[in-house]
């Protein structure tokens, strides 16, 4: 296996997921793009990537220091 790649993999796999939806995704607008193209309509396929800005990885975030809830909801949300 190459260097770099075992260098990355421990990251990339918690991400694999991701990945798999993302290449799920593209192949199913592929082929929604074949079965509408005999019919004349034409198709574009917009593939956002992953937001970078904005936000924590998962195993970064914390819980909010302080939390607003209803009171008559705060049985349903905590338990009995």
């Amino acid at each position: 296996m190459d260097r770099q790649l075992q260098l990355r993999l421990p990251r990339l796999l918690p991400a694999a997921p991701y990945f798999a939806a993302k290449a799920a995704m593209d192949a199913l607008a592929v082929s929604y793009t074949a079965e509408v193209l005999p019919l004349g309509i034409d198709t574009a396929i917009v593939v956002s990537g992953a937001f970078t800005a904005g936000h924590q990885p998962l195993h970064q975030r914390r819980r909010p220091r302080r939390t607003v809830m209803v009171p008559s909801l705060r049985p349903t949300v905590t338990g009995p």
